[in-house]
């Protein structure tokens, strides 16, 4: 009977404690990082299929403390609500030199999330630009030196945020 009313009481807390209103904001990027998309591993040189990802910083900006169980069980149970969204439309990614996509030339500085080949993932805790065949088939980087990439971002409180990679582009 005792462990009836113990397990009760533990989903009964659970269910309450679930109820948890926390904020988090972004507060910055802690890393801007290639990976293989054959390997799932960070890659330098490129050469094949790869995934930018920028990982952002987010800090809590408000518990609810309201319920008294939820301290004890806040690390598994309270939703994950961010205050200050990316706003997807200010998302860009340059590279510092020109190159060429199926012979055109891509001119430094243009934005490639606008490119027909590459797609954007954007989730609550990064943003990732995706580059597959259609891009590494297709690309042409005649420099031997690295290629500088740069993503650039606002959230909606008018944070703006940017990070860098370096990379040898031996596509």
């Amino acid at each position: 009977m005792k462990k009836i009313i113990f397990l009760f009481l533990i989903i009964n807390i659970l269910s309450i404690a679930s109820c948890c209103n926390d904020e988090h904001k972004i507060v910055g990027t802690t890393s801007f990082n290639a990976f293989s998309l054959v390997e799932g591993i960070d890659i330098n040189p490129v050469t094949d299929n790869f995934v930018l990802t920028a990982n952002l910083e987010i800090e809590i900006a408000s518990i609810d403390l309201s319920n008294p169980f939820v301290n004890e069980l806040y690390g598994t149970t309270c939703d994950f609500d961010i205050t200050n969204p990316v706003i997807e439309e200010s998302i860009t990614l340059v590279c510092d030199k020109d190159f060429t996509v199926n012979g055109v030339t891509v001119a430094a500085g243009d934005n490639l999330i606008d490119l027909g080949s590459v797609s954007l993932d954007d989730t609550v805790e990064s943003i990732s630009v995706i580059f597959v065949d259609d891009f590494t088939d297709a690309a042409d980087f005649p420099d031997t030196d690295d290629y500088e990439f740069t993503i650039a971002f606002d959230t909606n409180d008018g944070l703006s945020l940017t990070n860098s990679i370096s990379l040898d582009m031996q596509l």
